[in-house]
Order: structure tokens, then sequence, then C-alpha cells
């Protein structure tokens, strides 16, 4: 788990799975519209890791531990697709309601997911610096992506678009609507995090004295203009470029007509 920790987001690109499903990009198309880059993330760490020498932390492991060590970590990251969020939830706790609940042998696995899930969503239970902090930095590539899908002519993403979302007002829905209830769970498995439960409250209260400080009309975002010239967070400093390039077809009619003109030209050759 430790090390799916640290594979789980290998070469964010700093967009979403949406962004490349909507803008037909070869990764989506390879991964077939489903966990784009949570599919990424672990098919590029191990790629690494098989091809580098150096690399291959597993090399003394026989092969049916490497396939179990490799499932663990393909499963843990693949857990994290935000898609799965509400019915992985709703699995969870029909589970710990069940008399036949074990979470150490026949339901290690849903435990195991659920609680790397909630250690990737899990910044709205920490210390309000903390908090605060990486709330702003989500938002930065909140409001890049918002912006490229409005340079694109595509539907902005709901809570990307820099012109009508108020961060500090989003998280009242955010925190309430999708991290405190699975975190609720969470609690009745593992008591001891009581206390994050707790830094969740204050930071919600926390939150709502900002919404003024975050309004669309005097909120500059300037933290937002500065971070386009960071590379490390772009597509252009993927470790795979080519996969998050967005086509020059973006609508299904031009597609089909690009389809039939390779169509066309493959034809022609094979047979002239």
């Amino acid at each position: 788990m430790i090390l799916a920790g640290l594979m789980h987001d290998t070469d964010h690109p700093g967009y979403n799975n949406a962004f490349f499903v909507n803008t037909n990009a070869p990764l989506a198309l390879r991964y077939n519209d489903t966990a784009v880059l949570e599919n990424h993330h672990s098919a590029l760490s191990f790629k690494l890791m098989l091809m580098h020498e150096e690399c291959h932390i597993f090399e003394n492991l026989s092969k049916d531990e490497f396939k179990k060590a490799r499932k663990c970590i393909v499963d843990c990251i693949l857990s994290t697709d935000m898609a799965r969020h509400f019915a992985d939830m709703g699995k969870m706790k029909a589970r710990m309601q069940s008399d036949e609940f074990n979470p150490i042998e026949g339901d290690k696995k849903l435990t195991q997911e659920f609680i790397f899930h909630m250690a990737d969503i899990s910044n709205p239970t920490k210390p309000w610096p903390l908090c605060k902090k990486w709330t702003d930095l989500l938002f930065i590539e909140f409001f890049q992506q918002g912006d490229k899908e409005r340079d694109l002519g595509i539907d902005i993403s709901f809570l990307m678009d820099r012109t009508t979302t108020n961060v500090a007002k989003a998280q009242d829905g955010f925190i309430n609507g999708l991290i405190m209830p699975a975190f609720v769970i969470l609690q009745n498995l593992m008591p001891q995090i009581s206390l994050n439960l707790k830094y969740m409250e204050e930071n919600l209260e926390k939150w709502a004295t900002k919404v003024v400080q975050y309004s669309v009309k005097t909120h500059s975002h300037m933290e937002t203009v500065r971070s386009k010239k960071r590379k490390s967070s772009s597509v252009e400093g993927s470790l795979a470029k080519n996969e998050f390039e967005t086509p020059k077809c973006s609508s299904l009619k031009e597609s089909k007509k690009a389809i039939e003109l390779q169509s066309d030209t493959v034809s022609s050759t094979v047979n002239p």
C-alpha cells in the first residue's frame, strides 16, 4: 500500500479523466474511457520499474510473490478513481453492517482499497494550514483545465471555471457531500481517526469565513496565473506526452471523416 501510494499519481498531467475522454485523447482511447489516468499511473510505474534494472525493487520476489504484490498495488491505484466513490462507499457500508464482515480475511481487499481511497481524498481531514494549502494547489490545476476547455470550445468541467467558482464556497458541498459520509464509515472501522473528523469540522467552519475572500469578483487567483509557467504540472512535462495530446478532430463528425480518409488511403495503397 505504501508503494501504491508512491505510484498512484505517476506522470499526472494536471487534467482529469473527463478531459481526456471529452477530447478523444490517445490515452482515453487506449483505456476505453475507463479509469484513464489511474490505469496510466499504474501501467507506467511498472513499465519504468521493469525497464530499468536499478528500479526493479521486486526482482528478488518469486513469480507468485510478484504477481500478488503487483495485483495489490494495481487494485489500490485503481480504487482512487472518483467515479467509483459512491459505489465503493455503499459496498463498504453494507459489508460492515453484516455479521460476517471480516476486514482481515474475506473483506480484506475491499477494506484495503477503501482505506487507500480515503487516504487519497483525506486533505479536508488535515489541520487547516495543510488543508488550505493543498486546496489552493488543487484549484490551480482545476482552473488550468477550465482555461484549456474554454480554449478548445468544449463544456467547462464542474468547479473548473475561474470566472464562476468560489473556492471556499465549493468546499461545503465537497466535504459534506463526498468526504464526510465516507469518513464516518471509516471511523466505524478505525475509531482512532476521530481527530481527523474534528479537523474536518473545523475546516468547514474556516472555509465558511473565507467565502468573501474568495469571491470571484475580488479574488485575483494570481497563483493560477503564475503556475502556467510551471511545466512540472503540465502536459508538456509529461513522461508520456504523446498520450495526452488532444486530437485535432474534437467532434464525432470530424473524427468519422478523418477515419474515412485514412481508410481510403489504406485502400488505395493496398489496391492501387
